[in-house]
């Protein structure tokens, strides 16, 4: 999922906030499949979600689920089988 990312101002190790709420880009990697999507989530408390180009949502599988938040999808190289 791609979040907007910056440097926590004047912190000593450098490190960054990713900005978790709101909405972007998404892919979703399922079943030997990719889907490009969106991820939604309201407020802090609310669940994460993610949303396939016609606006349903995208279930995810039962069991482990990995989510990766980069800053840009550029970041984002897929090569194989997909």
């Amino acid at each position: 999922m791609e979040v907007p990312e910056s440097p926590i101002p004047g912190d000593p190790k450098g490190r960054i906030e990713q900005q978790v709420i709101g909405e972007g880009k998404a892919r979703i990697f399922r079943d030997g499949t990719m889907v490009e999507a969106t991820w939604r989530k309201g407020a802090g408390f609310a669940q994460l979600r993610f949303y396939a180009a016609d606006g349903s949502e995208i279930l995810m599988n039962p069991g482990a689920v990995w989510i990766a938040a980069i800053p840009s999808m550029d970041n984002l190289t897929v090569e194989g089988g997909i």
